[in-house]
C-alpha cells in the first residue's frame, strides 16, 4: 500500500488530543460527607474498574477515528502494475469526425467521448501532463498541458470534416514526443469507423495503449452522394439533365424520402424516393438554362442525426457559344462539312491553314479539328497535347497521302499507329452504340439500315489501345477514338470528301460531331471538397479574394501555375466567388467529403484482432461503464483505499456515539 498524499500523515499527531483528554481528567469533583463510608469503599472499588474499562474503550475508538480519518485523507492505494508516476504524460485522441454524430441514448457519440475524456483526466494525479489530439491536427495539439488547460481544450472540441486513419494519428503523436524518452499512456476514444487501415503503424511498444470503442448500434444514414451533368459543357437554351445519386447507408429500407432541388433560389422540383437498404439510387431532373454564366444550385434532404451530408451545393457554368477551330491541310480549298455544320449561333467557328499557328485561338477552343494535315510541326503537336491535357476534344481527319514522317510524328506524339492505304469499297456494318457519340441517338436497333461507306481509308494497327466507333465490314475503323490524358482524340480514317466516303453527308455525321463538341473539355467541376488543396482554373489573379456568397466570410488564397491554392485551409460548405476588385471571375461550390457518410464501424473483436496482428497490446474500456473514472484509476494508478478508510472512520464514530449513550445509563 502506498499513499498519494503522504504529507497528510503528519496529522496523525492529532491522536495525542484524545489521549491527553483521557490522561488528565479535567472534571471537578464535589465532596460529600458521610458518617459511614465502609460501604462506599466497596462500591467505589467496583465502579472504578468499570469506569476505567469504559474510558479505555472510548479512548481506543477516538484514536481509531482520528487514525482512520487521517489515513483516508492521505489517499492510500494498492498500486497498479502499470502505475503512472507523478509528472508522467497521458495522450488522449478524441475522434471528432462526422461519424461520431451518430446518436446513442441521451446524446451522440461525440458527447459521450467528451465525457469519457473528462473522466479519464480526473483519474490521474494533478501533476500529470495531458495531450489532446483531435482530427484537426493543429499545432497546439502537439503540446502537453496541465489538467485545467486540457479540460478547457475539451470544451472547445466540435465535429469536423477531417478524417484520420490510425497510421496518420500515430505518426502525428510520434512527432510530438520525439526526443523525449518518458513513457506516454495513450487513450483512443473513437467509433473506429474507417480508422483501422492497412498502413504500417509506427508504435513504441513501451508506451501503453488503451482504447474505448463507441457504438451507436445499427448504423443509419442517408446522404446525397454526388451530383453531375450528362455533358461536361452546358449551353444556353439547351435542355440539361442533372443527375443525383442518393445513398442509403442503413440496414433498413427508407421510404418516402423527400429530395428537393433549388436553382438560383427557386425550387426546381421535389423527388419522393424509396431507397433499398445499403444501396445507391440514381435519379435526375431536367432544367433549361435561361442565362449565361454561373448558375448556383443546391440539393438537400432531411435525415438525422448525421446531417453533414444532407446538402450538396453545386454550380453550373452556362456557355453561350462553343469555340470550334479547324486547321486545314493544303488539299482543302473549299468549304468543309465542319464549316457548314458549326456555322450557327451556338458555335463560334474559325478556320486557318496548317502553316499558320494561331496559339490563342487553339487554346480557347473546346473542339480542335485537324482536317487532312500533311505535317505536324513541333509547335502544333505541343498545342494538341496541351488541348488534350486540359480536357479538349481533338478530331483528326487523316489525309489521302499520309507521309512516313507524318505517321512517325503521330505515333511518337500520341501513340497512334497508322499503317497502309486500303481502296476497297466497304460499308459500315457495326456502330458502337455504347459510346457517348451515339448515346440516346437511336430509338430502336438498326436493322438493314443504310450506313456510311468508304472507297478509301487508312488502316490502323490492331494491337494499339483505342476503340472503334464506326467499323467497316473488314473490321477496320472508319471512326476511331482514344483517350489521351483528360481529353479524347477522334480519328476519321478517310478524307471527308466526295469520292472517298459519304460519312460527311450521312445522318450519323451530325449527332457524332455535335456530341464531340458537347463533350469537349473537362468542364468546370460542379463542386469541390472543403478540404481540397488545389482548384484547377485559369483565373489566377494576384490579390483576388475568395468570398462566400451568403455571408461576409472571405480570404485571399494562394496561386499556382495551374490554379488556386487552398492549402490546409478547411472552409465551410457553400458557394464562393473568386473576386478581383468588383468583378466575379469564377464561382466555386464546396461540400463536405462523403467518406464519413458510410457508418460501419468494426466490432470490438475486430479491433482487438487488428492490434493483435500487429503485436500491439491494448486494454479495452467499455464506454457504457458508469464508473469509468474508477476503472481507469484502478488500471493505471491503483486500487483506491481511501473510501474504505473513510467508511471505517464513520463506523467507528457511530460506534463511539452508541457506546457513550450506553455508558451514560
Amino acid at each position: 500500500m502506498v499513499f498519494t498524499s503522504p504529507l497528510v500523515l503528519w496529522a496523525l499527531t492529532l491522536i495525542s488530543l484524545p489521549i491527553a483528554i483521557h490522561l488528565f481528567q479535567f472534571r471537578r469533583y464535589k465532596k460529600l460527607y458521610f458518617s459511614d463510608v465502609s460501604l462506599l469503599k466497596e462500591v467505589r472499588s467496583t465502579s472504578q474498574t468499570k469506569n476505567q474499562l469504559k474510558h479505555w474503550i472510548i479512548l481506543l475508538s477516538r484514536i481509531l477515528f482520528v487514525g482512520l480519518l487521517v489515513t483516508a485523507f492521505a489517499e492510500p492505494m494498492i498500486p497498479s502494475i502499470n502505475r503512472t508516476e507523478a509528472n508522467s504524460r497521458v495522450s488522449i485522441y478524441l475522434d471528432n469526425s462526422f461519424s461520431m454524430q451518430a446518436s446513442e441514448g441521451s446524446g451522440n457519440l461525440l458527447q459521450h467521448a467528451l465525457q469519457a475524456g473528462y473522466d479519464i483526466s480526473n483519474s490521474f494525479p494533478r501533476q500529470t501532463r495531458f495531450q489532446l489530439i483531435t482530427n484537426d491536427f493543429s499545432a497546439q495539439e502537439k503540446r502537453f498541458t496541465d489538467a485545467d488547460e486540457f479540460i478547457a481544450l475539451l470544451d472547445e472540441v466540435g465535429a469536423t470534416a477531417q478524417h484520420r486513419t490510425l497510421a496518420e494519428l500515430t505518426s502525428f503523436q510520434q512527432q510530438s514526443i520525439i526526443g523525449n524518452h518518458e513513457k506516454v499512456k495513450t487513450f483512443l476514444l473513437s467509433d473506429f469507423n474507417r480508422v483501422l487501415d492497412s498502413s504500417k503503424i509506427s508504435w513504441d511498444t513501451l508506451n501503453e495503449l488503451s482504447i474505448m470503442p463507441f457504438s451507436a448500434g445499427i448504423p443509419a444514414n442517408v446522404s446525397i452522394d454526388s451530383v453531375w451533368l450528362r455533358t461536361p459543357i452546358t449551353q444556353l437554351g439547351t435542355e440539361q439533365v442533372l443527375n443525383i445519386r442518393i445513398r442509403n447507408h442503413s440496414l433498413v429500407p427508407v421510404q418516402n424520402l423527400s429530395v428537393q432541388v433549388v436553382i438560383e433560389g427557386e425550387a426546381l422540383g421535389t423527388l419522393i424516393l424509396d431507397l433499398p437498404a445499403k444501396m445507391n439510387l440514381d435519379t435526375s431532373m431536367v432544367f433549361l438554362p435561361s442565362a449565361g454564366g454561373f448558375i448556383k444550385g443546391e440539393v438537400f434532404l432531411e435525415d438525422y442525426p448525421v446531417s453533414f451530408d444532407n446538402n450538396y451545393f453545386f454550380n453550373v457554368f452556362v456557355t453561350e457559344v462553343i469555340e470550334v477551330v479547324e486547321i486545314v491541310g493544303p488539299d482543302i480549298v473549299s468549304k468543309t462539312p465542319f464549316q457548314r455544320l458549326f456555322d450557327g449561333n451556338s458555335f463560334r467557328y474559325q478556320r486557318f491553314s496548317q502553316d499558320e499557328i494561331k496559339q490563342q485561338l487553339i487554346e480557347e477552343a473546346q473542339v480542335l479539328i485537324l482536317n487532312e494535315p500533311t505535317a505536324l510541326s513541333t509547335g502544333l503537336t505541343a498545342l494538341v497535347a496541351e488541348k488534350l491535357a486540359t480536357g479538349g476534344n481533338v478530331l483528326l481527319v487523316l489525309p489521302q497521302n499520309a507521309t512516313k514522317a507524318f505517321k512517325t510524328t503521330l505515333n511518337e506524339a500520341f501513340a497512334i499507329d497508322v499503317r497502309d492505304e486500303d481502296t476497297t469499297q466497304l460499308s459500315v456494318n457495326r456502330i458502337n452504340g455504347n459510346h457517348f457519340l451515339f448515346d440516346n441517338v437511336f430509338d430502336s436497333p438498326l436493322i438493314n439500315a443504310n450506313l456510311p461507306h468508304s472507297n478509301f481509308h487508312q488502316t490502323m494497327a490492331s494491337n494499339q489501345r483505342g476503340e472503334s466507333i464506326l467499323t467497316l465490314f473488314n473490321g477496320e475503323s472508319l471512326l476511331w477514338t482514344k483517350r489521351i490524358s483528360n481529353g479524347n482524340i477522334f480519328v476519321v480514317t478517310s478524307p471527308l470528301r466526295d469520292g472517298f466516303t459519304d460519312f460527311h453527308r450521312h445522318a450519323l455525321f451530325v449527332p457524332a460531331m455535335f456530341n464531340i463538341a458537347a463533350h469537349a473539355g473537362i468542364g468546370k467541376p460542379l463542386a469541390h471538397k472543403v478540404n481540397a488543396k488545389l482548384i484547377i482554373t485559369n483565373s489566377r489573379i494576384e490579390e483576388a479574394r475568395m468570398q462566400r456568397l451568403d455571408d461576409s466570410t472571405s480570404f485571399i488564397p494562394g496561386l499556382s501555375h495551374n490554379g488556386i491554392l487552398l492549402g490546409e485551409k478547411m472552409i465551410q460548405p457553400g458557394h464562393y466567388a473568386f473576386i478581383s476588385g468588383d468583378s466575379i471571375m469564377e464561382v466555386f461550390s464546396f461540400n463536405f467529403d462523403r467518406n464519413e457518410s458510410e457508418i460501419d464501424p468494426p466490432s470490438i473483436s475486430e479491433i482487438e484482432t487488428y492490434f493483435a496482428d500487429r503485436q500491439i497490446a491494448v486494454k479495452v474500456y467499455d464506454e457504457t461503464d458508469e464508473d469509468l473514472s474508477l476503472e481507469v484509476t484502478e488500471a493505471n494508478i491503483g486500487t483506491q483505499l481511501w473510501p474504505i478508510f473513510a467508511l471505517l472512520a464513520l463506523m467507528v464514530l457511530i460506534l463511539e456515539t452508541v457506546l457513550l449513550k450506553l455508558f451514560s445509563k
